[in-house]
């Protein structure tokens, strides 16, 4: 009778049995991530039937359409709410800076030729202005008008 490695070194009760997995462990942080996806493929893969060829498209579609359909659907909610708004922000903007330049005049500040007081004062109006606009900052402005 041979003897096998496992006989020698364990003895003749040994049941060991070679154990294969499809990828070596991961040591890093995106190892969980990347297990699950694997594991989706192949759990597509075995209900379906399907070749892997097929799994993996099929996959990629079932995760696009899960996952990023609603996301899109959600951003593009939120722009069209944005867009909507974006008139109102900018005239808001525009009633600002026509109150700013009142209060300038009110106190016989001549913003035509001091640059220092046209500067001071629309720093004021982007202050007030901007936090609002930040939120609405991918959008463009429908009309470039200036303050003065």
């Amino acid at each position: 009778m041979l003897r096998t490695p496992c006989r020698i070194l364990r003895g003749p009760h040994c049941h060991h049995q070679r154990a294969f997995t499809s990828s070596v462990p991961s040591r890093f942080a995106l190892g969980a991530p990347i297990e699950l996806t694997a594991d989706l493929i192949r759990s597509i893969h075995d209900l379906s039937g399907l070749t892997y060829g097929f799994s993996i498209p099929l996959t990629a579609v079932a995760l696009r359409t899960l996952v990023t359909l609603p996301l899109a659907i959600y951003s593009q909610k939120k722009l069209n709410r944005r867009i909507e708004l974006r008139p109102l922000f900018y005239h808001w903007g525009e009633i600002v800076g026509s109150q700013a330049v009142a209060r300038q005049k009110a106190l016989n500040v001549d913003l035509r030729n001091d640059k220092n007081a046209l500067a001071k004062t629309m720093s004021t109006v982007q202050k007030t202005v901007r936090p609002m606009f930040s939120r609405l900052k991918p959008l463009v402005i429908p009309e470039n008008k200036p303050l003065v």
